[in-house]
Formats: C-alpha cells, sequence, structure tokens
C-alpha cells in the first residue's frame, strides 16, 4: 500500500506544473468574426434582417481589440459579471467606454449595449417580467473565417471608420447603437438604419462648445424616441 502511494506521488512530481492543460477563456473564445443574425431594440425586432450580412454587422476580434458597427478600440470582460466593456478608440464614439453585457454558449455570442452611445450607461440585468432594453444582437461564430481573416478584417474595416463627430443623414450612425439605428422612425421599430450608407463629408474639426451641442442635440433626439417608444406600448395594434 505505502508501494503504491508512493509511485502515485512520484508520477505526479513528474508532471511539469506548467504541461496540465488549462480551459480556455472566454476571451480566447472570442477571437474571430461574428456575424449577428438578429437584433432586438427596446423588444422590437429589426425589420430588415437581410441587411445582417453587411460586413458592418460582423463583429470582429483580435486579441483586446475589437470594431463592430462604427466604432472599434479595445475591450475587458469581466466574467463573473457578464460585463463587457467597450473602449472605443477610433471610430465615431472615439474616447467613449461602452459598458455592455454578454453572455457566450459555444458559437452563439448575445451582446446588450446601451440604447445610447453619446452618454452610455449600462443596460440593467433582466428579471423575470421586466421590460426589454437596450439593444440584444444575437451573432454567430463565422467558423469558416482563419485567425489571418479575422486580422485582415479588423485592419480594412478599422481604417474605414467614419470621423469621430456624429454626421446626421441617411448613414444613422449618430444614432443610438453605433450605426445600427437612427433616431427617426416609429420610436425605432423602423429606425433600423442601413450602415453601409454613404455618409456626408466629414465636417471640419470643431471647437468643443460645437462638440456638445452636438451631443446635446442627439441626447434630446434620444429622449423623443425613447418617449416614442412608450406611447407606442400605450396605443393598441393596428387592425
Amino acid at each position: 500500500m505505502n508501494a503504491l502511494a508512493y509511485l502515485l506521488v512520484s508520477v505526479a512530481l513528474a508532471v511539469p506544473a506548467g504541461d496540465e492543460k488549462k480551459a480556455p477563456k472566454d476571451t480566447d473564445k472570442l477571437q474571430g468574426l461574428w456575424q449577428v443574425t438578429a437584433a432586438v431594440r427596446n423588444g422590437a425586432p429589426a425589420p430588415n434582417p437581410a441587411n445582417f450580412g453587411n460586413s458592418s454587422y460582423t463583429l470582429v476580434i483580435v486579441g483586446d481589440r475589437y470594431v463592430f458597427m462604427m466604432h472599434g478600440g479595445t475591450f475587458t470582460l469581466d466574467t463573473e459579471k457578464g460585463y463587457m466593456d467597450l473602449q472605443v478608440n477610433a471610430g465615431r464614439y472615439s474616447g467613449k467606454t461602452v459598458p455592455c453585457r454578454y453572455e457566450l454558449k459555444e458559437d452563439t455570442l448575445t451582446l446588450t449595449m446601451p440604447l445610447s452611445l453619446v452618454n452610455p450607461v449600462r443596460v440593467p440585468e433582466r428579471k423575470p417580467g421586466d421590460d426589454p432594453v437596450g439593444i440584444v444582437y444575437t451573432l454567430k461564430r463565422n467558423g469558416k473565417a482563419s485567425k489571418e481573416d479575422a486580422e485582415k478584417a479588423l485592419k480594412d474595416r478599422t481604417a474605414a471608420l467614419p470621423d469621430k463627430l456624429p454626421a446626421f443623414g441617411p448613414a444613422g450612425g449618430g444614432g443610438p447603437g453605433g450605426g445600427g439605428f437612427a433616431p427617426g422612425k416609429a420610436g425605432g421599430k423602423g429606425g433600423f438604419a442601413n450602415p453601409n450608407a454613404v455618409a456626408p463629408p466629414a465636417a471640419p474639426p470643431a471647437a468643443a462648445a460645437t462638440e456638445k451641442l452636438l451631443e446635446r442635440i442627439l441626447e434630446r433626439l434620444e429622449r423623443i424616441e425613447q418617449r416614442l417608444d412608450a406611447l407606442e406600448k400605450r396605443l393598441p395594434p393596428p387592425k
């Protein structure tokens, strides 16, 4: 009996400390290309899911870097709380930190983003009976994409991101969702904009006061949109 115990201890000591297999972290599992397959804004689904085939609806992750919609930068995870925080350093919301929620199940990623990226606030955890809030994206992994494909996509998409200041018009990038929604039609139900639409020419650098004015305009548009959402919920369904 003592000889058997001695043998087991000897075998255990013979295995180098760093050779045991470690469970992959969520950061490792997120690497690659993720395609949006569904999007819901405050409970209202996207009216044109065919748009999800556009490259702008692809989340690219390489290392701790990302690009999605009209913004890109780095991200950090809190796996215990299910937090995914985006530090935007390129694109429309450069300088902002976007607090998101995420859930990863095999090759399906659910990403919940705040309605506003002008003054982003983390969407509270939804409890049974709560009305859905925020923008919820469902994404599927592109299993055919290689590491090289992801690196190229990250480089190309980041280089093509728009300027920091929001552009008003058909591009919809100044609205909630970082390019996926415009603060206009039907309180958001028709407010999914085409992220590939051609944006107007970039304006010259604005003074700090002008930028604050634009942010206040966006905030007011978002408040109007939220009121329209609340109003629609009180109206009877169309016949």
